[in-house]
Formats: structure tokens, C-alpha cells, sequence
């Protein structure tokens, strides 16, 4: 899984991306794992967010 986060982050940073967003995830156990890597939940949304640095 770390593979996937680190091309998150640099398509993000490809495309001058400010955040990465994953959207709806599908349970608690994924959201958790998400959340452990700096990730926020947004409930409203049903989103995680993580700001680019």
C-alpha cells in the first residue's frame, strides 16, 4: 500500500495538486488505515484529504 500513497503523492505534486483527496471509503477499517497515514475524514463529504507539503 505504500507504493500506492507514494504515487498519490507525486501525481499530486505532477500536476500542482494542493491536496489528494479518496473518496467514499468503503468501510471503517480502510478509512482507519487512511487516517493512521495523515489523512482527515470528512464526514459531510464521505471523503479523506491530505494536504500536499
Amino acid at each position: 500500500m505504500e507504493v500506492v500513497l507514494l504515487g498519490y503523492a507525486i501525481y499530486a505534486k505532477l500536476i500542482n495538486a494542493k491536496s489528494i483527496r479518496i473518496m467514499h471509503p468503503v468501510n471503517e477499517r480502510v478509512r482507519s488505515y487512511y487516517e493512521k497515514q495523515k489523512y482527515e475524514y470528512v464526514a459531510k463529504g464521505d471523503y479523506l484529504f491530505k494536504e500536499i507539503t
